[in-house]
Protein backbone atom coordinates (compact mmCIF):
# COMPACT_ATOMS: atom_id res chain seq x y z
CA UNK A 1 0.00 0.00 0.00
CA UNK A 2 2.88 2.39 0.94
CA UNK A 3 3.85 1.63 -2.95
CA UNK A 4 0.91 2.73 -4.27
CA UNK A 5 0.76 5.91 -2.16
CA UNK A 6 4.72 6.70 -3.33
CA UNK A 7 3.69 6.03 -6.75
CA UNK A 8 0.43 7.80 -6.35
CA UNK A 9 2.34 10.78 -5.44
CA UNK A 10 4.68 10.50 -8.24
CA UNK A 11 2.42 10.76 -10.52
CA UNK A 12 0.30 13.70 -8.91
CA UNK A 13 4.13 16.19 -8.93
CA UNK A 14 4.73 15.25 -12.27
CA UNK A 15 1.15 16.37 -13.34
CA UNK A 16 1.46 19.56 -11.23
CA UNK A 17 5.14 20.08 -13.15
CA UNK A 18 3.57 19.62 -16.56
CA UNK A 19 0.59 22.07 -15.60
CA UNK A 20 3.19 24.51 -14.05
CA UNK A 21 4.90 24.65 -17.44
CA UNK A 22 1.56 24.66 -19.35
CA UNK A 23 1.07 28.07 -17.07
CA UNK A 24 4.35 29.34 -18.15
CA UNK A 25 3.78 28.71 -21.98
CA UNK A 26 0.26 30.21 -21.52
CA UNK A 27 1.87 33.35 -19.96
CA UNK A 28 4.24 33.86 -22.57
CA UNK A 29 2.00 33.84 -25.26
CA UNK A 30 -0.53 36.00 -23.27
CA UNK A 31 2.12 38.36 -23.47
CA UNK A 32 3.03 38.27 -26.65
CA UNK A 33 -0.49 38.92 -27.58
CA UNK A 34 -0.38 41.90 -25.48
CA UNK A 35 2.60 43.02 -27.43
CA UNK A 36 0.37 42.29 -30.95
CA UNK A 37 -2.25 43.87 -29.69
CA UNK A 38 0.22 47.00 -28.93
CA UNK A 39 1.80 47.20 -32.13
CA UNK A 40 -1.68 47.16 -33.67
CA UNK A 41 -3.06 50.42 -32.03
CA UNK A 42 0.07 52.41 -32.86
CA UNK A 43 -0.04 51.00 -36.23
CA UNK A 44 -3.66 51.60 -36.38
CA UNK A 45 -2.89 55.16 -34.44
CA UNK A 46 -0.37 56.07 -37.12
CA UNK A 47 -2.56 55.88 -39.73
CA UNK A 48 -5.45 57.87 -38.23
CA UNK A 49 -2.34 60.83 -37.38
CA UNK A 50 -1.18 60.43 -41.24
CA UNK A 51 -5.15 61.13 -42.35
CA UNK A 52 -6.72 63.51 -39.80
CA UNK A 53 -3.32 64.19 -37.48
CA UNK A 54 -1.29 66.14 -39.32
CA UNK A 55 -3.71 68.38 -41.41
CA UNK A 56 -3.97 66.76 -44.45
CA UNK A 57 -7.66 65.76 -43.85
CA UNK A 58 -8.48 69.41 -43.52
CA UNK A 59 -6.56 69.89 -46.61
CA UNK A 60 -8.47 67.50 -48.52
CA UNK A 61 -11.75 68.57 -47.63
CA UNK A 62 -11.34 71.87 -48.63
CA UNK A 63 -9.82 71.04 -51.93
CA UNK A 64 -12.94 69.54 -52.62
CA UNK A 65 -15.23 72.29 -51.32
CA UNK A 66 -13.93 74.37 -53.92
Amino acid sequence: MIEGQREQRRSIRIWCRTQELRIDELKEEEEAIKQRIEKLKQEEYNKWYELFGNGKYNSIRDDSEQ
